[in-house]
């Protein structure tokens, strides 16, 4: 099958169809992302759309939106973050996309870092594959008190250097 993935600016229209992909229960399993409430999420990410310091780009698959790739600073240190639809799970787009997304931000200092729980696999290869590397591990405790292992992986120079 073969697809192209494209970025563009999230805008207030993609609310909607990324809300609905941070609430599915499966998704919220394999991420470190808070779950919000719709109307928390849509007051959260008008501050994120408004927010210059942060790097926001919607993930489109044949004119159809499956996601969401940002980076922010976290602790005074870049951090990659993304949500990809289950529906469209396993077809290389969280790659392709990260991979269209690290010279966008190319200007940043590094270290870039990215976290993600131990047992989502395929978002720890997404992140190896350009060029990130596992530094630590750690243990998150959710807003329910579960305590979830995650590993904190960094990019510290420009892929393909």
């Amino acid at each position: 099958m073969s697809f192209q993935v494209v970025l563009r600016p999230v805008t207030e229209s993609d609310l909607p169809t990324l809300f609905a992909h941070q609430d599915d229960p499966v998704v919220r399993a394999m991420g470190v992302i808070p779950h919000r409430a719709r109307e928390e999420f849509f007051q959260k990410w008008k501050e994120v759309l408004a927010d210059t310091q942060f790097a926001k780009q919607s993930i489109w698959v044949d004119e159809q939106l499956v996601g969401n790739m940002v980076c922010f600073l976290r602790d005074g240190v870049h951090e990659i973050g993304y949500v990809v639809g289950r529906d469209h799970w396993g077809k290389g787009i969280a790659s392709a996309a990260l991979a269209q997304f690290l010279p966008l931000i190319s200007h940043l200092p590094r270290p870039i870092t990215a976290r993600v729980v131990k047992h989502n696999f395929a978002s720890l290869r997404v992140l190896q594959k350009n060029g990130f590397l596992i530094v630590a591990e750690m243990t998150e405790t959710d807003p329910q008190g579960r305590h979830i292992p995650e590993f904190r992986l960094s990019l510290a120079e420009e892929p393909n250097q």
